[in-house]
């Protein structure tokens, strides 16, 4: 009766689904596509009967409309329900309490609405629980925190909003929480740091505020953390995340964050990612950060950093992306660049260097960018960076070089300001 519409009972007919084999056919349900039954005690798992449901994936199988209540009602046993990637819609029924045997719940990319019922932590045994890409609202249950088991959370690209309850830490087991692209507020709890397994937090694109918490030193297991982009979110970064050893990827973009650049950085030698653009960060670029010899991409850019770029820089053999226009940087810009042999992008525009270019640049043979413009630097375009044009490696140059009265004379710029 879950397929029946106005005009009566649904027949096979009547579903434009990808894969619907045996589905509202004489064959037993254990027969239908996606459905998957436990053993039977007689007759083993393959056999022309109804019995108890054990797995429903129907993924990406052009299911519309709204999920039936029999699919929480009827299931009692169900381990693992997968109708992700479909275009469902209607709520998730708070009889989602009474699956005692669920593992995994994926209803992601749907078009589910309506709040993630408490009684979700009713389900003792869930390891994922994946709702993203839906339309689902209102606050996270603090009965999260009963799900125990759970190694992977992934609810981003929704609406909930409210903050993140407290509970959340009790979640030992997860390796993976993804918060990103709600409408969360208030503070990252201190809670969080309880997350002894975590491996990839995702709370990017919130409107999260205050600090952000020491706490997060204690995720010694972490290799990815985004927090960009919460606006609201202000103070300094703590120096804490330095006791992160596995760290590969750190986004903390587009915050409000101020203060210096932890030297203690420098100690996170698995890093590849840093994204600190779009702050309020203050002070010079630590000497220490030259000991990041994995480091293939350092984004500074838009803060009131000042300055030189540290010699130490030398060291950073792998970084391929460095970004560091909109500041206060100043000095020469240092010979040892040269020594970045990885290096493809340098953004240096807008800010206070000065004297002229060194001709070392021209030793990086994988350049495809530099920008240099707006600064207070001087002379002529050395012809060992010209050649990276001529050679077809160096594709985009700029430099303070406009005529009639260029800073810097250019044969080989592709734009000049």
């Amino acid at each position: 009766n879950s397929y029946s519409d106005n005009n009566g009972i649904v027949s096979s007919n009547d579903i434009q689904w990808k894969q619907s084999t045996n589905w509202l056919s004489s064959k037993g349900l254990c027969l239908w596509h996606g459905v998957t039954c436990h053993p039977h005690e007689e007759y083993g798992v393959k056999f022309d009967g109804d019995y108890h449901v054990a797995i429903l994936n129907l993924t990406e199988n052009n299911l519309h409309g709204i999920l039936p209540r029999e699919v929480w009602v009827s299931l009692t046993k169900v381990k693992a329900l997968d109708l992700s990637g479909n275009e469902l819609e209607g709520t998730i029924g708070r009889e989602v309490g009474e699956l005692a045997d669920l593992e995994d719940l994926f209803l992601s990319s749907n078009k589910f609405t309506g709040s993630l019922p408490a009684e979700i932590g009713n389900c003792l045994n869930p390891f994922n629980l994946y709702l993203n890409d839906n339309n689902l609202q209102g606050s996270l249950p603090s009965q999260i925190g009963q799900l125990t088991k759970l190694r992977g959370a992934s609810l981003f690209n929704n609406y909930f909003q409210g903050k993140i309850p407290d509970e959340i830490g009790d979640l030992k087991d997860l390796i993976a929480l993804y918060l990103d692209m709600n409408q969360f507020t208030g503070q990252i709890p201190e809670s969080i740091g309880r997350l002894e397994s975590m491996v990839d937090l995702r709370l990017r694109r919130n409107s999260l505020s205050g600090t952000l918490p020491t706490e997060l030193g204690q995720l010694t297991q972490i290799q990815t953390l985004y927090i960009d982009t919460n606006p609201k979110i202000k103070g300094r970064i703590p120096t804490q995340l330095s006791n992160l050893p596995k760290l590969d990827e750190l986004h903390l973009y587009q915050n409000n964050l101020s203060g210096p650049l932890p030297p203690e950085f420098g100690l996170l030698s698995s890093l590849t990612y840093l994204y600190l653009d779009s702050n309020e960060l203050t002070g010079s670029i630590p000497d220490e950060w030259g000991e990041l010899r994995n480091l293939e991409q350092l984004f500074l850019a838009g803060n009131n950093l000042e300055g030189p770029i540290p010699d130490t820089f030398r060291a950073m053999t792998s970084l391929r992306y460095f970004r560091a226009s909109d500041n206060d940087l100043s000095g020469q810009l240092p010979t040892e660049l040269g020594k970045m042999e990885k290096l493809e992008y340098l953004y240096l525009e807008e800010n206070d260097f000065e004297s002229q270019i060194p001709t070392e640049l021209g030793e990086l043979t994988k350049l495809k960018l530099i920008h240099l413009h707006g600064n207070d630097l001087t002379g002529v375009m050395p012809e060992q960076i010209c050649r990276l044009m001529d050679d077809f490696v160096l594709s985009d140059l700029k430099a303070d070089c406009e005529e009639p009265d260029p800073d810097v004379t250019c044969r080989c710029c592709t734009s000049c300001e």
